[in-house]
C-alpha cells in the first residue's frame, strides 16, 4: 500500500515539476526572443513604393472587374434576345 502511495506522489510531483519547468523555460525563451527582436521586424515600415504598386494593382483590378461586368451584361442580353 505504501508503495502505491509513494509511486502516486512521485508521479504527480515529478509531472507537475516537469510541467512548471517546461512552461517557465518557454516563457523565458519567448521573453528573450521579444527583447532581442529588432525594431524593423516588429513594426511595419511605410514603403511608398509598395503603396504605389498596390494602388496601381487595385485600379487595374477595378478596370478588369468593370470589363467583366460589361461582358456579362452583353452576354445576358444576347441570351435573352435569342430566347425570345
Amino acid at each position: 500500500m505504501i508503495f502505491f502511495l509513494t509511486n502516486t506522489v512521485l508521479d504527480i510531483g515529478l509531472g507537475a515539476s516537469f510541467w512548471i519547468l517546461k512552461q517557465t523555460s518557454y516563457g523565458l525563451y519567448s521573453a528573450y526572443r521579444y527583447l532581442t527582436n529588432n525594431s524593423e521586424t516588429r513594426y511595419i515600415t511605410n514603403n511608398s513604393e509598395s503603396n504605389d504598386t498596390l494602388v496601381i494593382l487595385y485600379k487595374e483590378q477595378q478596370d478588369k472587374i468593370e470589363e467583366l461586368n460589361n461582358n456579362i451584361d452583353r452576354l445576358t442580353k444576347l441570351v435573352e434576345h435569342k430566347l425570345e
